[in-house]
């Protein structure tokens, strides 16, 4: 078989496992990238990938130069983030994100790394490799909670920020301790020197590349075209600063955020939904390749022996994260900055702080940086099993201990606002259910004359009452909580606008009106959705 055909095939079968693994978390309420690591372990430790056409998995990960993982896989991971967060509520905090992503990371780097190399006695560029590859945070699963539970924006905004930034520092980090490695040569004024001029000039490539893109989309009305400018942006902004030596990390999220706040705010709404559902789905694809594909190159008896380490490397990550944010957050709020680059004087309160370090879990860019390590260096090739078992372990951990626990935490600071109100909402819901589902089982009852006449209306009665009563209760709880009817008047618009999107479609299929009236009106709605959904 081809080379071609065999990597068509994998692709395939990748999507599959993808599929599958996306339904059955849903189901069982598992995040979904747990679910993939799970499903990468499973096929790994019984050899499954011969089954399912993977048997060339590992041999084509160990071809694969490490510069491919980086172009294919970081920038439509990081352009995807940058361009859905707003730079209004970014420019607002961005003395605190900028401190926690640079100044953070650095002493996060520091404290985790030396924490490995005392601790487990790694080498101290090992070490400092490692940690610079783990410290990077990814707080999707996170921010998906956040919402649910009503954080404030703030907090939201600054987790995502300081991610979306701290990436970008992190990989900077983690090449010049690469390069030390590599060439075996390292001065600490020339690497200040470096990653100054790294972050600037990938900085201006992304500013200008992303204005410049943000005029040509903002003068075409075709989908497709935009979609297609926006793709170009996200890998060209990459490889531009790249080709140049620059930060193309940088290049990708300020390209990004500049494209979302210029030119895509300004399109219209089926464009704006289109765009951001083509990157949604491209952000998805990406994140399932890079978890399942770490899952397929892991040996699990590594898992095992390496078991002791992981644990410490996770505690020294969490560890130097803590120092970190609570080193930072002080600092913030004891200064008065607010005639530093904003009008605003930052505080982060001690609540927020907590969360700011619990949330900060670990994701697919680890992934990927420990996909990208080179097998050409004797020292690298000595310590790979070590790194890639480290960083995937570390990764498990955060996903499972800390994602699945941020919400109690939440609830513990009194930060969730929604929980308690949405709980006594399910409550007297679920009450109602409870009493029309008898009050269904009586009528069929009767209809089959299990009861007579006389007990039918008494119990029919009793559940009535108690459904007027659940109702009240409900009513009660709308009133005084008006947030509760904005959720369900924003559900109400939205199906019944979705309905009149499949309608039309539907119309047009049984030949009731033409294409043109189709899409005339269905550009309508997908602007009236826009509109719901972004207030």
């Amino acid at each position: 078989m081809s080379e071609l055909l065999i990597n068509i095939q994998l692709g395939i079968w990748v999507l599959i496992v993808v599929s599958t693994v996306a339904i059955l978390a849903r189901r069982i309420k598992l995040p979904y990238t747990l679910g993939l690591i799970f499903m990468g372990l499973i096929i790994s430790f019984f050899q499954l990938n011969q089954y399912v056409g993977l048997t060339v998995t590992k041999e084509l990960l160990t071809q694969i130069a490490p510069e491919i993982f980086f172009t294919i896989f970081l920038p439509g991971l990081l352009f995807e983030g940058a361009m859905n967060l707003g730079t209004e509520d970014l420019f607002e905090n961005i003395k605190s994100i900028s401190a926690f992503a640079i100044i953070g990371v650095l002493l996060s780097v520091f404290v985790a790394g030396s924490v490995l190399h005392f601790i487990l006695n790694v080498p101290w560029n090992i070490s400092l490799l490692i940690a610079a590859m783990i410290v990077p945070t990814d707080p999707i699963a996170v921010l998906s909670i956040f919402k649910k539970q009503g954080v404030p924006k703030k907090l939201a905004v600054l987790l995502e920020g300081e991610s979306l930034f701290n990436d970008g520092t992190g990989i900077v980090i983690f090449r010049v301790i690469l390069g030390l490695i590599l060439t075996g040569t390292f001065s600490l004024g020339q690497g200040v020197l470096e990653f100054i001029k790294v972050v600037l000039g990938g900085l201006i490539i992304g500013l200008f590349l992303g204005y410049l893109i943000s005029k040509i989309i903002s003068k075409i009305e075709d989908n497709f075209i935009q979609i297609t400018l926006t793709t170009i942006l996200a890998y060209g902004s990459f490889l531009v600063a790249e080709h140049m030596h620059l930060s193309g990390v940088i290049s990708v999220v300020v390209s990004g955020l500049i494209v979302g706040e210029l030119g895509i705010k300004k399109l219209s709404a089926e464009s704006k939904l289109e765009i951001k559902s083509f990157w949604t789905y491209a952000g998805f694809l990406l994140n399932s390749f890079v978890f399942l594909l770490i899952g397929l190159e892991l040996n699990v008896q590594n898992l095992l022996i390496y078991f002791i380490p992981i644990v410490i490397a996770f505690i020294a990550v969490l560890f130097g994260r803590a120092i970190s944010m609570y080193f930072i957050s002080h600092i913030i709020n004891k200064v008065d900055d607010s005639k530093l680059v904003t009008t605003f004087d930052e505080y982060i309160p001690l609540e927020w702080q907590h969360v700011l370090v619990w949330g900060g879990l670990h994701g697919g860019l680890s992934m990927v940086l420990a996909l990208s390590l080179p097998s050409t260096n004797m020292l690298l090739v000595q310590w790979r099993p070590f790194i890639i078992t480290t960083v995937f372990g570390v990764v498990f951990m955060s996903l499972l201990l800390q994602g699945t626990t941020i919400s109690f935490l939440l609830i513990f600071l009194g930060i969730s606002k929604k929980k308690e109100i949405e709980y006594n909402y399910d409550l007297e819901q679920a009450r109602q259910y409870m009493y029309m589902s008898a009050e269904k089982e009586l009528e069929s009852m009767k209809k089959s004359r299990m009861i007579s006449k006389k007990l039918y209306s008494q119990y029919l009665k009793v559940q009535r009452d108690s459904i007027k009563k659940t109702e009240r209760k409900l009513a009660k709880l709308i009133d005084k909580h008006p947030s509760l009817k904005e959720e369900q008047v924003k559900e109400i618009e939205n199906t019944i606008l979705m309905s009149h999107k499949n309608a039309l479609i539907e119309g047009y299929k049984k030949g009731h009106f033409s294409k043109e009236v189709m899409n005339e009106l269905i550009k309508e709605v997908n602007h009236k959705l826009v509109q719901k959904n972004e207030h």
